[in-house]
């Protein structure tokens, strides 16, 4: 019992793992790309603004399904789950 929550955990972290890059990505990367491309004399400035906004909608349900896993798993520990 104590190696299968040892993978629960592990899996957790993988989780939390996975979410740090796309955080950082919506949060410190793109809002600087979006400034850019406002302030730039980009001529294909609308393409850009569209796929940075499409990005942000598309991290919602990606964020919704780690969710999702994560309290699966929590639901695992528990043996909650049928």
């Amino acid at each position: 019992m104590e190696k299968l929550n040892l993978k629960i955990l592990a899996l957790k972290i993988f989780l939390i793992l996975a979410a740090i890059p796309i955080l950082y990505l919506d949060i410190l990367i793109f809002p600087s790309l979006l400034e850019l491309a406002v302030y730039s004399e980009y001529p294909l400035i609308g393409h850009v603004v569209i796929l940075i906004i499409s990005v942000y909608f598309l991290t919602m349900p990606y964020f919704l399904s780690l969710y999702k896993a994560f309290g699966l798993l929590i639901m695992i520990e528990k043996n909650e789950f049928f």
